[in-house]
């Protein structure tokens, strides 16, 4: 299950950085696109943040979207999530953690249950980002999981072996 999360979680790093690229490449992406591209980052840190046990680690959500900060933060994300899963023990994902969210309430949950969580939420939100960039006119290309691996899952930041679908408007079906 280990090596599972942590290939879900390279893919996701990846679908992350070609978003980011479309962003980047649009001379002025929607906002509402970065908005949501920016809660993917707010929630992958924070969760990170929670499960490593520090201090802090609830990024305020919904803030004022920046490009750059998206940048800054899917940097960070890309070392910090290698780092976790270098450093994840084979029973780590059955560990529970206790953390208070962002509204003040106390939770433990385990450690693969909010794995699960993030890879969810970031796919979603993720989505409504290429969404937006798409009805604003950018060029997003596909991000699906099976893209990923027939490029023979290339790294975060790294361009694909070959050149996939790209859609300039939401695609009716795969």
């Amino acid at each position: 299950m280990r090596e599972f999360f942590r290939t879900s979680f390279r893919y996701n790093a990846w679908a992350n950085g070609i978003l980011l690229k479309a962003l980047e490449a649009a001379r002025t992406p929607p906002e509402k696109a970065v908005a949501a591209y920016q809660h993917v980052l707010e929630g992958e840190r924070t969760w990170f943040a929670r499960i490593m046990g520090e201090r802090s680690p609830n990024a305020p959500f919904w803030t004022a979207p920046d490009l750059q900060r998206c940048h800054d933060w899917t940097m960070e994300l890309l070392a910090r999530t290698e780092y976790f899963f270098a450093h994840l023990e084979p029973s780590g994902l059955e560990r529970g953690f206790s953390y208070t969210n962002s509204k003040g309430d106390r939770f433990t949950d385990r450690v693969d249950t909010v794995l699960a969580h993030v890879l969810l939420h970031s796919t979603q939100y993720r989505g409504e980002s290429a969404g937006f960039a798409i009805a604003g006119g950018v060029a997003v290309p596909d991000l699906d999981m099976i893209f990923w691996l027939r490029d023979g899952s290339p790294e975060a930041g790294r361009d694909p072996k070959s050149p996939r679908p790209v859609f300039r408007r939401q695609p009716l079906s795969h």
